[in-house]
């Protein structure tokens, strides 16, 4: 049979096209059978509701007010039960007041010779009460521009116990485009462009990145990554600060 087939290739030909031809037909009624089923049924039209008349109004109108009006003196009724009811209560808890004696002159007089004078407190221990406590100054991280070596201007991020969170990649020509580049990382650190990035050593530091996703400048090194996360925290919460200083201000 194989053999004669292949003897024969358009009658081969011709017999694969009948068969796609039955499969189309077949694909082609299922179609229709599953349109068939999915058409939606006629909703049928919902009978209109008719307004209320106006006497209707009226007469629901007027048994609302005396529904609310009966309402209103059943709680004043109530009201003034629950008052009475508390002033009982009032009265029972209330003890009675027993007269006291009435102190003879010569019992008065003992007493007041018995009771001791209070001592008058120290000078000392109140002028201690009235100074105020000094107000514990706030944490605070700074930005330093210092003058590098090599010529040219860089700048350093200081946590508040002065430890080197960033330092800038490159020097800048001037002072004022120092304070540019500073402006420029704190933008990109308030629109969270940082990550941990891991060494081939196994040590983590911290990224910055720009809208580009360019490296702008990088941490220190740190030995784990929950160290590193700790210092991009507080990169994030350093960073804001106002606080621009030269390092010769940061000397003095």
């Amino acid at each position: 049979m194989l053999e004669y087939l292949k003897s024969h290739v358009a009658l081969l030909v011709i017999m694969i096209l009948i068969v796609l031809m039955i499969a189309a037909l077949v694909v082609w009624l299922l179609i229709l059978l599953y349109r068939k089923k999915k058409q939606p049924q006629e909703d049928v039209p919902m009978e209109a509701e008719t307004p209320p008349s106006e006497e209707q109004k009226t007469t629901v109108s007027a048994e609302q007010a005396v529904t609310q009006g009966s309402s209103a003196e059943a709680e004043e009724k109530e009201q003034e039960l629950i008052s009475k009811q508390e002033e009982d209560d009032m009265k029972k808890k209330e003890p009675e007041k027993k007269p006291q004696p009435q102190k003879t002159p010569q019992k008065a007089a003992a007493t007041e010779k018995a009771a001791p004078a209070k001592a008058a407190p120290p000078a000392k221990t109140a002028a201690k009460a009235a100074k105020p406590a000094p107000a514990k100054p706030s944490a605070a991280g700074k930005w330093v521009l210092y003058e590098e070596d090599r010529g040219g201007f860089g700048f350093k991020l200081l946590a508040s116990n002065g430890e080197v969170m960033l330092r800038s990649s490159s020097p800048y020509a001037s002072m004022q485009s120092a304070k540019a580049g500073i402006k420029t990382y704190q933008d990109n650190i308030a629109a969270d462009r940082l990550e941990v990035v891991e060494t081939k050593k196994g040590n983590f530091f911290v990224q910055i990145n720009n809208a580009s996703k360019r490296m702008l400048a990088t941490s220190a090194d740190y030995p784990t990554r929950s160290s590193c996360e700790s210092a991009l925290a507080s990169i994030k919460r350093w960073a804001q600060s106002t606080a621009i200083v030269t390092e010769n201000d940061e000397e003095k």
